[in-house]
């Protein structure tokens, strides 16, 4: 089967309130939807999830009659996300477990492959199994479902598939639909990947999505290889504000590099001082741009521009604008890095320019090897013969030292008196103090 479309519709029309009495469907369900996107975007297939459920009760979701909007309704999947509740239903029989409706006999595959990765995500059932729920079911003959709802889509001539993720109105579930909504996107997304056969493409690496390379020693390791100077606060808040986001903060980083050049700030009228790492506001050559007080702020605003131009969602609760050219955007123009070409800069290889500094980033991250960390020691002898080195230890241990050890032979053929190790100098020098009231000759060494 050929899919070319997919078209999201979360239960943006239920407001019903979670177990949790603060967690709406809706909310909820839109959260979900825009995961599934971030994850399906990166394939050659177009996403649509700003698509509304018409719902007239009951199980809800189903497009309009006439989906004009639709392009190629043979081509198309309408996948509309919601989650259940089953009322009274709950404390009688603790409903809970996914299930998904669908339109036509050949979805079956997809919609029991969504069903089964969803129970490999939620909770799993305390006996036997799921307990509620209608599974997989097909419109009757006279287009109505087995429990007497219309339910008449064919029409429609595309395929639907409905999503019940789990029962809101279960108080187990609910920490489950509210913390996992990246994993629940992800599944989905997969399942449709697979059961459709959709293709990477290589030129749709989306703005939106989780950072892969997260471990700020590679992430500076990475820069102070061409800038020794570069400050680790920098790459730490790229992936702390992407996070907050649902950016790729390693990704923006690698803008930075570029925008900053490598963050000497020598092809850039603005200066360090600026906290400015993505050129913001220098709309003409020589322009200083936009400055910010701290390198959190500049990094939030900078990631804020990408999400501006990733997405139209309303900033993350209890967030605070901070880009001074937000309003400049057209939201939701740019969800892929390479559309960022001719937008956030006049290049046409923009975004692709900072995929390859991306593709270095990866390559150096899989050769990294985190080196061996250096302590303080204190050192209160060394012997070409092993004999002599353990009589030296002898004598410190009678002294009260009893952590003292020798080492091991080493390239200049010495053995080593050392006590310690100490990651902090300060505690190293106190240390020596008390080694030479004790009346031994020694000295600290950060090997």
């Amino acid at each position: 089967m050929s899919l070319k479309q997919i078209y999201i519709s979360p239960s943006n029309q239920h407001n019903n309130v979670y177990a949790d009495k603060k967690t709406t469907e809706k909310q909820n369900c839109e959260i979900i939807a825009s995961h599934v996107k971030t994850f399906l975007n990166e394939y050659d297939v177009e996403v649509n999830n700003d698509v509304k459920s018409y719902n007239s009760g009951g199980y809800g979701g189903r497009p309009q009659a006439a989906a004009s909007w639709v392009k190629n309704k043979s081509e198309a999947l309408y996948l509309s996300i919601h989650t259940n509740a089953a009322g009274t239903a709950v404390s009688q029989t603790g409903a809970y477990g996914p299930f998904v409706i669908y339109t036509k006999k050949d979805l079956q595959p997809l919609a029991q492959s969504l069903r089964n990765a969803l129970r490999e995500i939620m909770p799993k059932p305390s006996a036997g199994s799921d307990r509620a729920s209608p599974l997989n079911q097909q419109p009757n003959a006279n287009g109505t479902w087995t429990w007497g709802e219309p339910r008449d889509v064919t029409a429609l001539g595309m395929a639907m598939v409905l999503v019940e993720v789990d029962f809101h109105d279960n108080p187990n579930i609910v920490p489950s639909l509210t913390t996992k909504q990246v994993a629940i996107g992800q599944a989905i997304a997969k399942q449709i990947i697979n059961f459709y056969g959709l293709k990477k493409n290589v030129n749709s690496t989306p703005i939106r999505g989780i950072s892969e390379i997260v471990d700020i020693n590679i992430l500076t390791a990475f820069i102070q290889k061409n800038n020794p100077n570069f400050n680790p606060e920098i790459a730490r808040q790229f992936i702390q504000q992407g996070k907050i986001y649902n950016i790729r903060g390693d990704i923006a980083l690698c803008q930075s590099v570029i925008e900053t050049g490598w963050f000497k700030f020598e092809v850039t009228a603005v200066k360090p001082s600026q906290n400015n790492f993505c050129g913001m506001g220098v709309t003409s050559l020589g322009m200083p741009g936009n400055s910010f007080a701290t390198i959190e702020l500049g990094v939030k605003a900078q990631v804020q521009h990408l999400f501006a131009y990733a997405c139209r969602d309303a900033l993350p609760s209890g967030e605070k604008l901070v880009d001074p050219r937000w309003s400049y955007v057209t939201r939701g123009s740019a969800p892929n890095w390479v559309d960022l070409s001719g937008k956030w800069a006049a290049a046409t290889n923009y975004g692709q320019s900072i995929l390859k500094k991306y593709d270095e980033l990866k390559v150096f991250s899989a050769a990294y090897k985190s080196p061996t960390p250096k302590y303080y020691k204190i050192q209160l002898g060394a012997y070409s013969v092993l004999k002599n080195a353990e009589n030296k230890l002898k004598e410190v241990k009678a002294k009260g030292f009893i952590d003292a050890f020798v080492t091991p032979m080493g390239a200049d053929k010495l053995y080593r008196v050392q006590l310690g190790a100490f990651s902090q100098k300060a505690n190293a020098d106190a240390k020596l103090a008390d080694v030479k009231k004790a009346g031994f000759n020694a000295f600290v060494k950060f090997e």
